[in-house]
């Protein structure tokens, strides 16, 4: 089974945060941004997937 995604690109690309980072994410890095900005907010998915049941 594999991981859910972690991170979320600006264009839609997903990483799971294992692993070396995809060159999507470097490049942002380097622009300025931080890992924090691409956070997948895991709480806010669950409780929007309960919501709708």
């Amino acid at each position: 089974m594999p991981s859910p995604a972690k991170y979320r690109g600006p264009e839609g690309q997903e990483w799971t945060g294992r692993g070396t980072a995809p060159k999507w994410l470097n490049d942002l890095l380097v622009d300025g941004k931080t890992r924090e900005d691409f956070l997948i907010d895991q709480n806010r998915a669950a409780s929007g997937s309960a919501a709708a049941e």
